[in-house]
């Protein structure tokens, strides 16, 4: 480890000490498993992975069986096409990845449980199903520290706005990834990365569905996933995202620039509409006066974020910047009433999809399939 990585890290565990990061994170709580990891309550609300889990494992829907998984309270892993984890919920399906990873929270250190790989996914459906016409998805990717109830109740609220929007018509599937790193920001961070090809995964599964347009958005340390998935996603042949939206990033200011981490990527990210036009396609919503990631990210990271200020340094083709006003760091991504400013990301679809407006068309389910059946 480099010096100044190691200084970083030192000065992250006084701040966490402090509760600098309090800000950024929900309350979590972890299960301690005997080679020392610190492992989660996070398959889809089923037991600690790798604890106690061979008679509360089922077949996911590629064959393998998946650890922690459980029908208490009528919770099931939704490959059979029964009910599933958040069924009351308005959005149409989720992809997860909890249970896949373990971390160690004094080593700082995450991996992959054994049997699984980066690009591996669970994808449950809900109740509700998606229209057989529909053809344009949100894939929406939530942020740090949030456990599986929280991810579901985000998605939620992104499909509430949706429906609440008279002008768009699209259905809302959430990327569950688990981000509820008991508090310590680093391994959040490699988790966040480690997600990205199955990020990718799921956007390739969604083409293959019939989903013929994909919108990606992506709230806080959720854009780290998201960014971090767009190498994968332009590496599969045919697979693409037709939009990039990231609210309140928790990513590096010049990470998101020409000659950033993310800056190839980013300029990649261009969908079968006018891919010569020089639209744009990638959008960072950012809140000067985000205090959650001023104190919380940029004293971790020893870096402004792009979600408080905006890129820093020359802009990647077909990437904006464009300046919000929401009522808090967590509100950013939710429609205007509850604080938010999803109306301008709305507006910025469509400006990008036009065929995504639709006015006089209702968003029914009355001739609705089991969308991961």
């Amino acid at each position: 480890m480099k010096g100044g990585e190691a200084s970083r890290r030192a000065v992250l565990r006084s701040v966490l000490a402090a509760g600098i990061t309090s800000g950024l994170a929900a309350t979590a709580s972890g299960a301690r498993s005997d080679d020392g990891r610190r492992r989660r309550d996070d398959s889809d609300g089923g037991k600690t992975a790798g604890v106690n889990t061979n008679e509360r494992r089922r077949e996911d829907s590629n064959g393998r069986r998946t650890a922690g998984e459980r029908n208490d309270g009528g919770r099931r892993d939704g490959s059979d096409g029964s009910r599933a984890a958040g069924e009351d919920a308005d959005f149409y399906g989720y992809y997860s990845t909890r249970g896949y990873y373990w971390w160690n929270t004094f080593t700082m250190t995450s991996g992959l449980e054994d049997g699984y790989t980066d690009s591996d996914i669970r994808p449950v459906g809900t109740g509700r199903g998606l229209p057989r016409d529909t053809r344009t998805a949100i894939l929406f990717v939530h942020g740090w520290q949030n456990t599986f109830e929280h991810s579901v109740e985000r998605f939620q609220w992104v499909q509430e706005s949706i429906d609440d929007n008279q002008f768009v018509d699209a259905a809302v599937v959430g990327f569950s990834w688990p981000s509820n790193t008991d508090g310590h920001w680093y391994v959040g961070t490699d988790v966040a990365r480690s997600n990205g090809p199955a990020l990718a995964a799921a956007v390739a599964d969604l083409r293959r569905r019939g989903i013929e347009r994909i919108h990606l958005v992506a709230h806080s340390l959720g854009a780290l996933v998201a960014l971090s998935s767009l190498s994968s996603i332009y590496d599969d042949e045919g697979t693409y995202v037709d939009s990039l939206h990231l609210v309140s990033a928790a990513v590096r200011d010049e990470s998101v620039s020409t000659d950033g981490e993310f800056g190839d990527d980013i300029s990649s990210v261009r969908s079968e509409f006018d891919a010569a036009s020089g639209r744009y396609r990638t959008f960072n919503y950012y809140y000067p006066n985000d205090d959650v990631l001023r104190f919380g990210f940029e004293a971790a990271e020893w870096s402004r974020a792009a979600g408080r200020v905006g890129c820093d340094g020359p802009t990647p083709t077909g990437y904006e910047d464009i300046e919000i006003s929401p009522r808090s760091h967590y509100d950013s991504f939710r429609d205007k009433e509850n604080g938010g400013q999803f109306h301008t990301i709305v507006g910025r679809m469509i400006g990008v999809d036009p065929d995504l407006s639709s006015a006089d068309e209702d968003l029914g389910i009355s001739d609705e399939i089991d969308f991961f059946g």
